[in-house]
């Protein structure tokens, strides 16, 4: 069966607040803290939270992006401590304190110490920008995915093979499948019709190994961690992308060093000759 290849949208980060993931923000009654954040627009749903004592039951429960903490509470105790326990706790989820300069940075080294990540911010606007970063690791470039393109040349049918650029492109939004398929201008119905016509995997697969090709292009060029190489793939956690590479690519590796386009490519070609 012949297919014309489909106009596949270019993804773009959702501007829908909440659509990002979740931010939860420990404001633990910190007003001014709690102020930085006032009219602040982002992709991510950002949950305040005040209650030092219910901060990581809720961190453990909805596994946020990242948890921002104050360099003290409202009391004037440190927040380092609990900062170090959300590490241990929770070490795919990001722990970043905000500091100021003026005020805080005679605490900078307990707030390092504790594991979390020191970002400066006076404003709204530095507090946006901390925001941001949070999707920068891991951006890709046009031409990093024309050389993802290249090592899948001669892989058929052609038009599949753009879709599962578009899931790489995409895959750090951790988009289900109807989201996905209206991404590349599928229904979902139709999208897992044809694959399963093409001998390709089904959509839900297909979105996995767009993600599992993403983290092997970013630590290919960034050398990351590999909780930033999970988040930056669309995974929730280094757990989730281990379990993805031993059921995909057929055999355990060393993640992430051992995780290489070249490798991720020839385990797809080989998925999708059985």
């Amino acid at each position: 069966m012949s297919h014309q290849t489909p106009v596949i949208a270019h993804p773009v980060t959702p501007a829908i607040p909440g659509a990002g993931g979740t931010v939860l923000v420990a404001s633990l009654g910190a007003t001014d803290f709690r102020a930085l954040f006032q009219d602040l627009v982002t992709e991510y749903r950002l949950d305040f939270v005040d209650d030092r004592a219910q901060l990581l039951t809720v961190a453990i429960a909805r596994r946020p992006v990242a948890v921002l903490l104050p360099v003290c509470d409202a009391a004037g105790t440190a927040s380092a401590p609990l900062a170090a326990r959300l590490r241990a706790e929770i070490p795919d989820v990001r722990v970043i304190t905000l500091w100021h300069p003026e005020h805080d940075r005679s605490r900078l080294a307990e707030v390092i110490r504790a594991g979390s990540e020191p970002y400066a911010a006076t404003s709204a606007a530095d507090v946006t920008r901390c925001i941001a970063s949070l999707q920068e690791t891991g951006r890709l470039s046009t031409s990093e995915v024309d050389a993802l393109r290249s090592l899948l040349a001669d892989v058929q049918p052609e038009w599949l093979v753009e879709i599962l650029l578009a899931a790489v492109r995409s895959a750090h939004r951790a988009l289900s499948v109807s989201d996905f398929s209206r991404v590349v201008g599928y229904s979902r119905r139709t999208l897992g019709r044809h694959s399963v016509q093409a001998g390709w995997p089904a959509p839900e697969e297909l979105i996995e190994w767009g993600r599992l090709l993403r983290a092997s292009l970013v630590q290919w060029r960034e050398q990351s961690s590999l909780v930033a190489l999970a988040h930056a793939a669309g995974f929730s956690g280094p757990q989730a992308l281990h379990r993805a590479a031993d059921r995909l690519l057929g055999e355990k590796i060393a993640l992430p060093t051992a995780l290489t386009p070249l490798g991720v490519t020839a385990a797809f070609r080989r998925r999708v000759a059985q």
